[in-house]
């Protein structure tokens, strides 16, 4: 084959390729429980809410943490957390299960 050849072919592999791996990517979720399951640091500060408790944790940054139960922690308390990271209004919080004092 002629130089010309494999170059416009390597051209239609991109332009089809790239198109066809973001659209795949849309349909795929990734369940590793390994990816971020608990978190460990100290409260910094606590939101009471009427159905949902938003608790800041500060590890090497600050993570907002959100429980749906009740929790009996204040701030300045180590805790141990056990959830899944999700994406809220395009921010990351911590969807907590199980909160635990150190």
């Amino acid at each position: 084959m002629e130089e010309q050849t494999l170059i416009i072919i390597a051209i239609i592999c991109v332009i089809a390729g790239l198109p066809g791996l973001y659209i795949s990517s849309q349909f795929v979720r990734i369940d590793d429980p390994r990816i971020l399951s608990s978190v460990t640091g100290k409260i910094t500060s606590i939101d009471d809410k009427e159905s949902i408790i938003i608790i800041n944790v500060e590890m090497d940054n600050v993570l907002p943490v959100v429980s749906f139960e009740n929790v009996k922690v204040k701030k300045g308390d180590r805790v141990k957390i056990s959830g899944e990271l999700e994406t809220y209004k395009g921010k990351l919080e911590f969807v907590a299960d199980k909160i635990e004092k150190k």
